[in-house]
């Protein structure tokens, strides 16, 4: 053999070796590489959602946190099943403080929660402006928990005390505790 076949064929057998070298052992590592990178990126993924999931946690037992400390303050805001009649009781009396003549209509209550009724009430208030604004502001005042819906002022043509020239609807609920 002549140095130029022997040269030819060293060279051959030196590129399929690095030939057999790059598919049996680069390829595979290349797809490891891609296969691990999808891996890596997968897990990621997860991280960041697994992140985002600890934040939401943290805000929403934050707002538990806040709702737990406000709780005994709305609680006190609820009538207590059972004495509603007491609260219509105030209601009369901070009436004739005001020197006004009330009429109070009361709608089915409507539940809440299992624990918890809507009480809608309607008042026909006839006064001087003075004394239904007095009045009405006493309401938002009170300790109970009042929701006022609306008001409608109008000249009362129902009182037969012409000191009393207005009429008021006021619309509202209020909210019971139920046993």
């Amino acid at each position: 053999m002549s140095a130029r076949t022997r040269i030819i064929t060293t060279v051959t057998s030196i590129m399929i070796g690095i030939a057999i070298v790059i598919g049996a052992v680069l390829v595979p590592s290349f797809r490891g590489i891609v296969t691990l990178a999808e891996e890596i990126s997968r897990q990621q993924s997860k991280a960041a959602e697994a992140l985002a999931n600890a934040r939401q946690l943290k805000v929403t037992t934050s707002f538990i946190e806040e709702i737990q400390r406000e709780l005994p303050a709305l609680e006190r805001m609820i009538i207590e099943g059972g004495k509603e009649i007491d609260f219509f009781a105030l209601l009369e009396e901070k009436n004739k403080q005001y020197h006004l003549e009330q009429l109070v209509r009361l709608s089915p209550s409507v539940e809440v929660l299992p624990s918890l009724e809507e009480l809608p009430l309607e008042f026909q208030i006839q006064g001087t402006f003075r004394d239904i604004l007095a009045y009405i502001s006493e309401l938002e005042r009170m300790p109970e928990l009042i929701v006022l819906r609306s008001i409608t002022l109008s000249h009362s043509t129902v009182s037969k005390d012409s000191k009393k020239p207005l009429s008021a609807t006021v619309t509202g609920v209020i909210y019971v505790h139920k046993k």
